[in-house]
């Protein structure tokens, strides 16, 4: 765009960058400079702000009434955004941030309001459609630009929309203090103006929720949670919805935790409320994130910014290219202080903080990473049949509900957070893995009294930590349960008897192998080698020839196979994967045996809960 000397001028006054201006679509035409504006159809129009002052200042067609400004290029779901007061404050900040040193800011969403006649509302409501969940208010320093902050701060304040207020001084706006500011540190000023106020406002809201107020009861307040769930989601079990209940309030307590228990939301077919579950934790949850195929840097900038509560849907759609950057998030961040490590393209060396609450959602198969499995508990949904009942989930008509319950798991997280920091919880024989995994669960289950503490063995007992009976094992490990069904109470077994056996059984993929000639001695060797297990001279009967002995196999059965698993079955995966990605923390802890499930599962809330509609549904 070829300016005239008027503009470049008035663009210079206003520390804006005429370039920038041209790239988001600013023009200039005789009457002045020309703003596009979208219009309710998604048709663009043209605002025109004069530059003669003998001339109205604004231009607008008729008809096309007041709307906020955003941006080309600044446009569809926001996230976070700048909202500023007028389209010249709005040019002003981008040219700024382009230069900010902070990653993450420079290509902030801005946004702007026409002026202080924009109704407050309406404003709200454009920030909700923008799907924007942080937003920096910097409007003027006069007493129009104040009073118009503290009118949308309260109609904000319903929502779930955070919100950092931007002090500006007496008499300026944006740009005036930008251009105050030597060309070259504008991105600095900016970039401390906007993290500042950040922390200054979570900092104040941490210091009103520590203002002294009613005591929150830890038994009353997981029984209010789980109660809200309830009503909106059909959940598989009693023991999910204690665990629900315990996560919840395990991420408002994530500063007392050092590992944190991550959930697999899991099912056979869609529709079967695994988003569903997720956008309401979302709501309840300590700075809940619902983040469907998020970008690697946004994944990694998010996490490492705001420690939020991870909630990853759609797994099994995630894009092939961010997939590996994101399970290394994943991989890493189940403790305290793991960092994953990119480099930039300049060579320079950035450590990204993993560590989050997290949940990941997908259909069954295609979703499961295997190396994730045992940092997990799998929740298996199931579509919902019509003899269940449940609420709907309409966000605007529940959401100031769920607020409010958030703001009591925060009031709770307040009370209590310490008295958990060091507390070791009875483990109820788990170990390993599984123990770093429930560790913080049962810490606040036995802090909410014995009824709750007897409700969390009985999830332990229920849910299996590292996948379920419906996974599939690796192939050494369902090779090593199919040969102990094998043996079948026998000492010994020729190769060529179990080959038989291996290759017979209709739920093992031995038969198909060779091109459906079956799994042959050389293969079986190479398969038993990493388990040190070989071939030697045994006897049957009055026969000797090349097989195995049971007594081979002890070692490898009791750390890799749990009690009471079925060949075929294969409930737990793997403990040495390969990995998808470089991990930081070490991934050479054997997997516990895993709780044998109970299927009876009133029985298992006799101390709590009995005659579950759980478990009379399933006995029907």
């Amino acid at each position: 765009m070829a300016w005239s000397k008027t503009a470049i001028s008035y663009f210079a006054e206003r520390a804006i960058d005429p370039d920038i201006a041209d790239e988001l679509g600013v023009r200039e035409n005789g009457s002045g400079i020309e703003f596009p504006y979208p219009s309710a159809t998604n048709e663009e129009f043209a605002r025109t702000r004069s530059l003669n002052g003998a001339e109205p200042k604004v231009r607008q067609p008729k008809g096309t009434g007041l709307c906020a400004w955003r941006p080309t290029g600044h446009r569809g779901d926001l996230g976070e955004a700048l909202v500023c007061e007028g389209e010249s404050d709005a040019l002003a900040a981008v040219t700024a941030l382009r230069g900010s040193p902070v990653g993450y800011l420079e290509f902030l969403p801005v946004v702007a309001i026409p002026g202080t006649g924009f109704p407050v509302e309406r404003m709200a409501q454009f920030l909700a459609d923008a799907k924007v969940a942080h937003a920096w208010l910097a409007f003027d320093g006069d007493e129009a630009g104040r009073s118009y902050t503290a009118r949308l701060v309260a109609v904000l304040s319903t929502t779930k929309i955070r919100v950092s207020v931007v002090g500006l001084p007496d008499g300026k706006d944006l740009a005036d203090c930008l251009a105050g500011v030597v060309e070259g540190e504008r991105g600095d000023w900016i970039a401390n103006l906007l993290v500042d106020t950040e922390a200054a406002a979570l900092d104040a809201n941490e210091e009103e929720a520590k203002a002294p107020g009613v005591s929150v009861d830890t038994a009353d307040l997981l029984d209010e949670v789980k109660t809200f769930i309830e009503r909106f989601v059909v959940l598989p079990s009693e023991a999910v919805a204690d665990l629900l209940a315990l996560w919840v309030l395990h991420t408002h307590s994530i500063g007392a935790a050092w590992a944190t228990p991550y959930l697999r939301v899991t099912s056979a077919a869609p529709d079967s409320g695994k988003t569903l579950l997720l956008e309401i934790l979302a709501v309840i949850c300590r700075r809940g994130w619902h983040a469907v195929n998020p970008s690697s840097a946004v994944l990694y900038r998010r996490v490492d910014r705001d420690t939020p509560t991870l909630l990853l849907d759609e797994m099994d759609n995630f894009p092939l290219d961010d997939r590996r950057d994101a399970l290394s998030i994943l991989n890493t961040g189940y403790k305290r202080g793991a960092t994953v490590d990119r480099c930039k393209e300049n060579g320079e060396l950035q450590s990204f903080a993993a560590y989050c609450p997290k949940a990941y959602a997908g259909l069954d198969v295609r979703s499961i990473v295997p190396a994730l499995l045992s940092r997990s508990i799998t929740i298996r949904m199931e579509k919902k049949i019509s003899t269940e009942k449940v609420d709907m989930w309409i966000a605007p008509l529940v959401e100031p509900e769920a607020i409010r319950l958030r703001e009591r798991c925060e009031a709770w997280a307040d009370q209590h957070t310490e008295a958990l920091t060091d507390h070791t919880p009875d483990l109820v024989g788990l170990i390993n893995r599984a123990a770093e995994v429930w560790w913080a669960l049962l810490s606040i289950a036995e802090h909410a009294g014995d009824g709750w503490h007897a409700r969390a063995k009985g999830a332990v007992a229920v849910l299996a930590t590292g996948g379920d009976d419906t996974d599939t094992a690796s192939d050494p490990v369902l090779l090593l349960a199919d040969i102990r069904g094998a043996f079948d109470g026998e000492q010994t077994i020729f190769t060529k008897d179990l080959l038989a056996k291996l290759n017979d059984l209709d739920e093992s993929p031995w038969g198909g192998r060779r091109k459906g000639e079956g799994l042959d001695a050389r293969g079986l060797a190479r398969m038993l080698r990493p388990f040190k297990l070989k071939s030697r001279t045994v006897r049957v009967g009055s026969e000797t020839a090349k097989g195995y002995h049971v007594d081979q196999f002890e070692d490898a059965f009791a750390r890799h196979l749990p009690e009471g698993s079925h060949p075929s079955q294969g409930s737990q995966p793997a403990p040495r994967l390969e990995r998808d990605v470089t991990d930081v923390t070490d991934v050479t802890d054997k997997s516990p045996p895993a709780p044998t499930p109970q299927g009876a599962g009133c029985a298992v809330h006799a101390e709590a809960k009995t005659g579950c509609r759980y478990c009379s549904r399933s006995a029907s």
